[in-house]
């Protein structure tokens, strides 16, 4: 046993189960049912992402995007960007904002959002 490693043997017997770094076990514990509870279009699996993506969706109406849609692009524009500066930015173009965790959360609320694949497709064949 001398020549065991002990930090090897200890990290590699069965008998050592590591702690997952990515489960959440907090939600167990919670006396609140609306933690464990999922909308009828919710998957238990679905990034914090989607979720919220989806929250901001049911909050819109059609007669208010056109406005907000618009308030966005002056500011855009008022900030020296347009749509395809900004996109260029968050998509990983430029080094700060690869490394801003609020860029980050944007980025990949996009990356796994329903929308996307339905953004590429018009965009690959506009209407």
């Amino acid at each position: 046993m001398d020549n065991i490693l002990y930090d090897n043997f200890y990290w590699e017997s069965e008998l050592f189960d590591p702690p997952n770094p990515f489960y959440d076990d907090s939600s167990e514990d919670s006396d609140d049912p609306m933690e464990s509870e999922l909308s009828d279009d919710e998957e238990p699996s679905d990034p914090i992402h989607r979720t919220n993506t989806r929250a901001l969706k049911e909050k819109l109406h059609a007669a208010t995007v056109l406005p907000a849609v618009k308030n966005t692009l002056h500011y855009m524009q008022s900030q020296g960007l347009n749509l395809p500066l900004f996109l260029h930015a968050l998509s990983w173009g430029n080094e700060n904002c690869i490394l801003d965790e609020q860029v980050q959360y944007a980025r990949t609320s996009l990356m796994v959002s329903e929308e996307l694949p339905e953004i590429l497709e018009r965009w690959y064949c506009p209407p």
